[in-house]
């Protein structure tokens, strides 16, 4: 089989099952804008010649509906581009996906085009997905008395104009009313030393703070691990983390109106970095925010705060359920995490940062830190503050470092103690310890016992399907990245999912540590049969075997892999949306 032969074929399976929800068919749609269009807006043209990362990650935040952020998608294609050279792997998967998702043509294009598409269809892509969100509502909201006013002709009308006004296109102004650019920071650029403690955290971590800031500015859609941690890696392999950073003090000036060139961004980040991030954490602080404690808790805390003030000034701080050397007292943690400590670790993250950083995500950035940095204990140590302050634990953060410092294993296993302790599971995800909605219940609750039901296919039944075999043969990243986006349940999505198995395969040669927890996941989610060390030996062996199978077995269920979780769920809604009145009409 020749290169373009085998080009041709993934360019076929990555195309979207026909027949979109909308009555459009898929694939369609014109673009509304050509591949050559690129100097109709010079300054995107050139932002995307120099830095195609934030290009690519301003698209990839809207694709995936706010489940990547900008920075996060932007700084794994720097770090593929630069690693690997393949980062137009990880780029062409959310190509697929907009298709699918607007019904576009498959016609060849480059990211310019995709930004573009974007803007005409009403999206700031350089807000992210909360602030368009935020501002659509808004929109939407302002038009509502005009929309009830001409009520019969927007249901008569079919045309063109009716469509575009439901799009709730965002407002150029922000909805406060503040200008953009008019409000001043609340403390100046040099200002450091006003806070001694955050001016030496970020002389000697600036990872740390970033991560924070990080974490407030995408409104918890990327945690403070992971923005820190892809933040150290760009400085230790590029010397380009200013441009990652940068991006992050665009938005925020963005949503808070905070006045300063575009342009000044970068040249504030590139020549006085430290400066620049602790003026913007000082400025989440002078806003009410405590970034050390990350956006669900601040968010939750204000709103407890509303009705119980005098209780949340005071919370009642708790032991730990056991002592740090107690490692003993769970044989089976032990072992794990003296083998796999990024297990361990991965584990625990996923529950303390309620769903918004999964085990595999959380695990893999723990490995690269180590291998590269040999600083993975700061990293595992932002997630045991967090988990202090999550529940009132005895506070200590410049103990929190030394123990994971000195003693990281003992540590860990403390930590996944005490989320066992207080009734989690953490093998299970943070999914699976809160049931969702569409999440297949598993033992006594569906009448299955856990790890009693078949797999829909056999292990070796790789050439039930020649296109699936040759995709996951050649690319077994956007194979293992579809079935990872499903499981997660939209949480991790593809690109990235498959961006870091592409980064362990690389450098490390153990992503099949990496991808053997998703089906671990998988069998707890649907009660299939199998054991951890199964898991284990099968993708250690036979990964894409293994990868062939999850992936069927998704299918089997009803899914569309390579749609998304997202596009997958809004099939489904509109399913069964049309098959109700026909259930009404039965009954009757």
């Amino acid at each position: 089989m020749s290169f373009f032969n085998l080009i041709s074929i993934l360019y076929e399976m990555a195309k979207p099952s026909a027949g979109a929800v909308t009555g459009v068919p898929i694939g369609s749609a014109a673009w509304s804008t050509g591949l050559c269009d690129c100097f109709d807006d010079c300054g995107l043209c050139c932002t995307t010649c120099w830095c195609p990362c934030i290009t690519f990650g301003r698209v990839a935040e809207m694709v995936d509906r706010g489940t990547t952020s900008c920075g996060t998608g932007g700084a794994l294609y720097a770090l593929l581009c630069a690693f690997t050279g393949c980062q137009w792997i990880y780029s062409c998967v959310y190509r697929s996906k907009m298709r699918a998702q607007h019904g576009l043509g498959d016609a060849a294009c480059g990211d310019c085009c995709e930004y573009r598409e974007l803007v005409a269809r009403g999206y700031d892509p350089k807000l992210g997905w909360p602030l368009n969100v935020e501002r659509g509502a808004a929109a939407a909201a302002a038009a509502a008395p005009a929309v009830r006013h001409m009520g019969p002709t927007l249901i008569t009308s079919p045309g063109k104009k009716s469509r575009r006004r439901s799009m709730a296109k965002p407002s150029a102004a922000p909805v406060t009313g503040v200008p953009v650019g008019s409000a001043a920071w609340s403390t100046g650029l040099c200002d450091c030393f006003d806070d001694c403690g955050l001016c030496c955290l970020t002389c000697w971590c600036p990872c740390i703070t970033f991560g924070r800031v990080a974490e407030m500015v995408d409104r918890g859609s990327t945690s403070c691990g992971t923005g820190g941690a892809l933040y150290g890696l760009l400085c230790a392999f590029t010397g380009c983390q200013w441009i990652y950073s940068c991006t992050y003090r665009g938005k925020m000036r963005t949503q808070y109106g905070l006045a300063e060139a575009g342009c000044a961004d970068c040249c504030v980040h590139f020549c006085c970095e430290p400066c620049a991030l602790c003026q913007e954490y000082r400025e989440l602080v002078a806003r009410g925010y405590d970034p050390k404690l990350g956006w669900h808790l601040n968010a939750d805390r204000a709103a407890a705060a509303g009705a119980a003030p005098a209780e949340m000034a005071r919370p009642q701080h708790n032991d730990w359920s056991s002592g740090l050397f107690a490692c003993f007292n769970d044989c089976e943690v032990c072992c794990l995490t003296t083998v796999c400590p990024c297990i361990t670790f991965g584990r625990s993250a996923e529950i303390v940062s309620r769903g918004e950083r999964t085990c595999c995500a959380a695990g893999v950035l723990c490995v690269l830190l180590g291998f590269f940095a040999h600083c993975h204990c700061l990293y595992s140590c932002c997630y045991r503050g967090k988990m202090r302050d999550s529940f009132h634990l005895p506070e200590d953060p410049c103990c929190d470092c030394c123990v994971h410092a000195l003693c990281l294993q003992c540590a860990l296993c403390q930590e996944y103690r005490h989320l066992k302790s207080l009734g989690y599971k953490p093998s299970l995800g943070w999914l699976g310890n809160n049931q969702h909605p569409d999440k297949p219940t598993a033992g006594a609750a569906s009448g299955v016992p856990v790890g009693s039901a078949p797999w829909s296919s056999g292990l070796f039944d790789c050439f039930d399907d020649y296109g699936l075999c040759c995709m996951t043969w050649w690319c077994p990243c956007i194979t293992f990245g579809r079935v990872a986006e499903i499981v997660d349940r939209g949480s991790t999505s593809c690109g990235h999912s498959g961006a870091l198995y592409v980064f362990l395969a690389v450098i490390t040669g153990f992503q099949w540590i990496y991808t053997c927890t998703y089906r671990g996941k998988m069998r707890a989610q649907y009660g299939l049969s199998g054991e951890p060390c199964g898991d284990c030996c099968i993708h250690c062996w036979c990964e894409p075997c293994a990868l062939i199978q999850e992936y069927r077995e998704l299918a089997a269920r009803g899914y569309d892999p390579k749609l998304g979780w997202h596009l997958n769920m809004e099939r489904r809604a509109a399913a069964a949306a049309a098959a109700a009145p026909a259930v009404q009409h039965m009954g009757r």
